[in-house]
């Protein structure tokens, strides 16, 4: 998890490294691993990816961050967030009903972006046919 105190929320990356070995993280990154409870995962990471991208974690991580240029957290302040899980399975329909969810608004974007282009082209052609004089200007 990364913070920029400037800017409106911390930066979330999602790594998979397998884990195959130790890790060594310094004390800006904290580093996320569901426990597992007879072999089942306390959560799945992208359900927690999704929920440390809300409000209400943001808030949480605005007001017990520390440092002066570099907002951080400590281990102890993220261990001590209330959070409720649901199961695995009400999980699973949350991630996946947020993935398509983000699909229908990253296609509306690349849309509304392609509309914007388009009249930008048709705004220079206007202007390139008016003052050529190609159109009558009234």
């Amino acid at each position: 998890m990364f913070w920029d105190k400037f800017e409106s929320n911390a930066y979330f990356h999602v790594i998979n490294t397998g884990l195959t070995e130790c890790l060594r993280l310094n004390s800006h990154l904290l580093l996320f691993r569901p426990l597992s409870n007879n072999g089942i995962p306390t959560y799945l990471p992208k359900f927690m990816f999704y929920h440390m991208m809300c409000t209400k974690f943001q808030d949480y991580v605005k007001i017990n961050g520390t440092g002066a240029t570099f907002l951080g957290i400590s281990q102890e302040s993220i261990g001590n967030y209330p959070i409720c899980l649901p199961s695995i399975k009400e999980q699973k329909m949350i991630v996946e009903f947020l993935d398509k969810q983000l699909v229908k608004f990253e296609q509306s974007i690349d849309m509304q972006e392609q509309q914007i282009e388009k009249l930008k082209e048709y705004k220079a052609t206007l202007i390139n046919s008016a003052v050529t004089g190609k159109i009558k200007v009234v």
